[in-house]
């Protein structure tokens, strides 16, 4: 009696085997901890307490003075506005200088603005005219995924599968390579690897840490 023959076995396709998904953003979405108490550090040189001084005195000035200028830069905004418009559409371009009693200031017009939604746009076309359309033209630098929905399960991977068909090649004139950031419990992750204080600061320099000294 014949042995009952094997069922043969599918062999993996070439192309299934060497097909590489490309992942063309590279991102890990993370979040600094947040701390609700500051320890207070007493410092042993008389310099850092004296810059400390001298940080809260001058940070004071400063938003005394922010204050008091708020008022004159509102009002030669306005000014500042209103002659461009006037010398623009009589023919006069580029920026001017604006003279005061004793000194002058310049004031100067760049052709960028902030980000209009279609509802500003649409706005805009109503008040004015719907060829003021032609004013603006769409921002593709602006494009933008929701990270919030790309966190959710699965839908990253989606993505990722969905641009697959367009090719490496195109993928890498399309999109700017995303670089990478710090992961939540980075810093105390980061004092278990040092094997020194010395080290650990040099570290957090390298990890390139966001901070700033505020009042």
């Amino acid at each position: 009696m014949a042995a009952p023959k094997k069922k043969a076995t599918a062999k993996a396709s070439p192309k299934a085997a060497n097909l590489t998904l490309i992942d063309p953003f590279k991102v890990k979405k993370a979040a600094t901890p947040k701390t609700s108490k500051l320890d207070v550090v007493d410092p042993q040189d008389d310099q850092v307490k004296k810059a400390v001084d001298e940080f809260i005195e001058i940070s004071g000035e400063i938003k005394n003075l922010e204050g008091q200028l708020a008022g004159p830069k509102e009002m030669l905004n306005q000014y500042g506005q209103t002659q461009f418009a006037q010398r623009q559409f009589s023919g006069r371009t580029g920026n001017f200088r604006i003279l005061g009693e004793n000194t002058s200031c310049q004031y100067q017009v760049q052709e960028r603005s902030r980000h209009l939604d279609d509802d500003a746009l649409d706005q805009f076309a109503e008040t004015y005219s719907d060829n003021g359309r032609n004013l603006f033209e769409t921002d593709l630098g602006s494009v933008r995924f929701n990270a919030d929905f790309l966190k959710q399960d699965g839908v990253y991977e989606k993505l990722i599968k969905a641009l697959q068909p367009l090719g490496p090649e195109f993928l890498q004139e399309l999109l700017i390579p995303a670089g990478y950031k710090v992961t939540k419990g980075s810093i105390t992750n980061a004092a278990k690897l040092a094997e020194t204080e010395d080290q650990l600061a040099e570290m957090y320099r390298d990890m390139k840490l966001t901070a700033f000294v505020r009042s």
